[in-house]
């Protein structure tokens, strides 16, 4: 967009009336600005993660709505429209058509007479409580102060008798910072002592209680107010005051006093009759005003205007915001998929595509809700797996069922973590005629070079987005990374070098590795057996477990998610962890899939805050934002290394910590330097530290 588009986020209302101009903001990250929830049709806060500068000298177009709304931006800008039902003619003008769904169009593909979803403001600041917007709730809108729409989007729905006070006292000012919760109690106190008197110091400095400015007051009453600030009145004595009260608020609204101290009932129906009758004298001039707010609105033009500079900005979530009042879609890697689909089906709306994913958890909790949270109905999603057998426009399975899918019906297949599908069972459904083929994968190299036979049938046509690249713009967290070695003792060494010439005997006499590998013989199963001992020697030397304690102690505050490569490891840590108080949870394959689960939603919800594992999160499960990751084992793959730091790196407020943890002049060295180098290269802060045991006792020698 254009950098003079104004957006939307909690600001100084009489500073910034229209919003904020997205060029002022490039660069920040971390701040709330308001979002649309499509599935709960609603307004949201949601927080940014990056704005930047798209491109300089962009050719942009501007829309234009029928109340005189205008945007500037690139064609392949996406917007969310309304799609509303065909109005059914009749008497007069007929029947107004609803809107029956919203989904996001680029420029290129609008017209005129299209529909956009808008956000709109009074901009009209006459109230002393502040300034209200109406929001969208269960597809209604309502009237609501904004500084307590905004706490209640930051903090959850607010007490009744709770308040929201702005700290500078500008009530339009409706930054964050500026806003603070406090009980009524507390908040009348509080101006009640910065006004300085109160009681019978009001009336001796000719000051006037609520209410009462510019009113005339008889000796009486004020003589019965000053005995009641002075705890002296009783209720009996207080009847005055309140008739004359109640006399003033009717003749208000012109009825006289003596008429409804005779006939009270019977006058306060007419009052609530009147109120009826005369809404417009009822009603503020912000409410007639926000009364006739439209909230989807009819496009006139959209026409070429030149070249300018152009930002984005991405946000978390909804993955929308608000300038000019119009509702802009931005696209993370994440929906990128869903974007290419969506096109696709633009163009072939008859096409039905198949996604195929390695796990059911992604299946659930990822592709079904990316899919409707992007504007796909339903009744176009179908899911193939466990007792559900159903196809759709657009069907999601897992790769157990590829077998039993009608692959003839598709006719675009995408294949999530497509490095897994270089097998002799999964490789023929690659070759399969789909029209369209689009595979995703964090790192699609394997190990076994067979990712050259998925690049050939993909005619090498791949777009990679690189860690590095990621971090610059903003869509993974910065981070420091420590490598810590660790000396083994003379005996633990000695007894690690012996099986290490074991190892070395068996290779010279079966000819190598992978010479062995390929004969079913008994120095197969000697060699195996050595390379394990070695293995568990290694993994479960204790000063590691010690050492990845002090580690937890110090960010016991943090999310923390620690990787392993085998069970047995990850479960003796769980209890080195319990000794010290640490209250971690455990998740690798041999934990049943409901405990598993269970465990996730708590780490989540922050029962625990310390999640041991193996190589089972590597990839598909979304997990919350990590604050600090400790590599404790792991291969060297690329793949791995990069699906763990993926793990940790989601954005968050604060620069993330990774710690790898080795055992040096061993084969977790080799490994360790493999990883190193990529973090290396990416880490903001990068240190080496080798551990001695007992020579270095305290925290700070070991990690910073």
């Amino acid at each position: 967009m254009s950098g003079d588009s104004y957006i939307e986020a909690p600001r100084d209302l009489i500073k910034y009336p229209k919003g904020i101009p997205i060029k002022n903001l490039r660069g920040k990250k971390n701040f709330y600005v308001y979002s649309f929830n499509i599935k709960k049709q609603m307004l949201e806060l949601k927080k940014v993660k990056r704005v930047w500068l798209s491109k300089k000298n962009s050719e942009i177009y501007e829309i234009k709505l029928l109340s005189g709304k205008k945007i500037k931006a690139t064609t392949n800008h996406p917007f969310l429209i309304d799609i509303k039902e065909k109005q059914i003619k009749g008497c007069g003008q007929g029947k107004k058509p609803k809107i029956i769904n919203r989904q996001y169009k680029m420029i290129k593909d609008l017209k005129v007479g299209d529909y956009l979803t808008t956000f709109n403001r009074t901009n009209f600041f006459n109230n002393k409580s502040g300034e209200y917007i109406k929001v969208f709730y269960n597809n209604k809108r309502r009237n609501i102060l904004e500084h307590r729409f905004i706490c209640e989007q930051l903090y959850g729905k607010l007490n009744n008798w709770e308040v929201v006070h702005h700290v500078n006292e500008n009530k339009f000012n409706n930054n964050i910072k500026n806003l603070k919760i406090m009980n009524n109690k507390e908040h009348s106190r509080y101006h009640t002592i910065k006004r300085g008197f109160f009681g019978r110091k009001l009336w001796e400095k000719n000051g006037h209680p609520k209410g009462m400015l510019g009113k005339k007051h008889k000796e009486k009453t004020k003589k019965i107010i000053s005995l009641h600030t002075s705890a002296a009145l009783t209720k009996k004595n207080f009847k005055p005051y309140r008739k004359d009260y109640h006399d003033k608020e009717f003749l208000r609204h012109g009825f006289s006093s003596k008429y409804y101290q005779g006939n009270k009932i019977e006058s306060i129906e007419k009052f609530k009759q009147t109120i009826k009758k005369t809404p417009k004298y009822i009603l503020s001039e912000r409410y007639s005003k926000n009364n006739n707010i439209k909230y989807s609105e009819k496009i006139i033009s959209i026409k070429k205007i030149g070249n300018e500079n152009v930002y984005d900005m991405e946000v978390e979530g909804n993955h929308n915001f608000i300038a000019n009042n119009f509702i802009v879609h931005n696209s993370g890697k994440t929906h990128c998929s869903i974007e290419i689909i969506k096109k696709v089906l633009e163009k072939e709306p008859e096409i039905r595509i198949l996604i195929v994913v390695p796990k059911n958890v992604i299946l659930e909790s990822g592709w079904y809700k990316e899919l409707y949270d992007a504007g796909i109905s339903l009744k176009d999603i179908g899911v193939y797996y466990g007792n559900i057998k159903e196809y759709a426009k657009i069907t999601i399975t897992n790769m157990q069922n590829l077998d039993n899918i009608q692959l003839e019906i598709f006719g675009f297949i995408c294949l999530d973590e497509i490095h897994n599908y270089a097998t002799k069972r999964l490789l023929p459904y690659l070759k399969h005629p789909f029209k369209y083929k689009l595979g995703l994968s964090a790192t699609v190299e394997r190990m076994d070079n067979a990712h050259y036979q998925i690049l050939d049938i993909f005619n090498y046509n791949v777009f990679k987005y690189a860690p590095k690249q990621a971090l610059e713009e903003g869509v993974l967290n910065p981070f420091k990374f420590n490598n810590i070695g660790i000396k083994m003792d003379v005996e633990s060494f000695e007894q690690y070098e012996t099986i290490t010439q074991d190892l070395n005997s068996i290779f010279k006499a079966g000819g190598g590795f992978s010479n062995i590998m390929r004969l079913n013989t008994p120095l197969k199963m000697k060699m195996l057996s050595k390379m394990n001992e070695r293995k568990d020697l290694v993994n479960n030397y204790p000063v590691k477990f010690e050492v990845v304690k002090e580690i937890c102690q110090k960010h016991k505050d943090d999310k923390v998610l620690i990787f392993n490569q085998y069970n047995k490891q990850t479960n003796k840590l769980y209890w080195y962890l319990l000794d010290v108080g640490i209250k971690a949870r455990v998740i690798h394959s041999g934990i049943e899939k409901n405990k598993r689960e269970q465990s996730l939603i708590d780490f989540r919800n922050n029962k625990f805050n310390v999640l041991l594992t193996t190589k089972v999160l590597d990839e598909g499960f979304n997990l919350p934002s990590i604050d600090c990751g400790i590599i404790m084992a792991g291969d060297s793959t690329a793949k791995q290394t990069i699906q763990r730091l993926g793990r940790v790196l989601r954005k968050k407020d604060k620069i993330s910590t990774l710690y790898q943890i080795y055992c040096v002049k061993t084969i977790e060295e080799i490994y360790g330097i493999e990883r190193a180098k990529l973090f290396k290269d990416l880490a903001v802060e990068y240190d080496e530290k080798i551990y001695e045991g007992e020579k270095n006792e305290r925290e700070e020698d070991i990690i910073e």
